[in-house]
């Protein structure tokens, strides 16, 4: 027996001891056995307390998880008609790889990596035919040897002499994905160690159930 089962037996025996006592009427044996047996349902019980505080604590990591996925730190830019860059935010200045300072009144596409290059060009054309927002992923030039993977959406300014710009890494998107399906199995593992350990717990209860008929005794738990 492990020193955190050794721990949960006495504090079930000391739990037992402040429960009303039952009158049996039976052999010491079935008597001894209905104790075993009432022992062990509180032990059930207690696991299952920490289960149900493990499972809140999930659901909390959870939505944390969930805020950063949805409401996570984006880039924005400001775009001229030419493509030069009026303003931009800290971020975005990161995801571009240089200070904002130096950013400033360049060329976008000097930061797009090969790859990206069809995808700026069509981004530029539609975001001054079309007053809807537009959407799509680009390639950014990087310090490493693999180019950073953004997402990007456009919406014209009024004047139609600039538009702007929300740039999301991808890779910080994906990364919160994998950790919020990480939590997700968590907590569905958790609630089939639960369900398990009702139905644990029932059948405990029909045992006694069973004894105490024997003993002469009337049932005492509602199954």
């Amino acid at each position: 027996m492990t020193k955190k089962s050794n721990t949960l037996r006495l504090n079930a025996e000391d739990e037992l001891k402040t429960r009303k006592p039952e009158q049996y009427v039976g052999e010491a044996d079935t008597l001894k056995l209905i104790h075993e047996l009432q022992v062990h349902q509180i032990e059930l019980e207690m696991q299952n307390d920490e289960l149900v505080q493990e499972k809140e604590q999930v659901f909390i990591d959870l939505e944390k998880y969930i805020d950063l996925y949805d409401f996570g730190s984006s880039g924005f830019l400001t775009i001229s008609h030419e493509g030069i860059i009026v303003d931009l935010n800290f971020v975005a200045a990161k995801l571009l790889g240089k200070e904002r300072r130096y950013l400033k009144n360049t060329s976008l596409e000097l930061y797009i990596h090969p790859r990206g290059v069809l995808g700026y060009n069509q981004l530029m054309n539609n975001a001054f035919d079309s007053d809807s927002r537009n959407s799509t992923e680009l390639y950014l030039s990087s310090k490493t040897d693999t180019p950073t993977c953004v997402q990007i959406d456009t919406i014209a300014a009024e004047n139609n002499n600039q538009f702007s710009i929300t740039m999301v890494d991808k890779t910080e998107y994906n990364r919160l994905e994998v950790l919020a399906k990480i939590k997700l199995n968590d907590l569905k593992q958790i609630n089939n160690y639960f369900h398990y350990r009702e139905l644990k717990l029932m059948d405990i209860k029909e045992q006694v159930n069973d004894l105490l008929i024997k003993a002469g005794c009337e049932e005492q738990y509602l199954i």
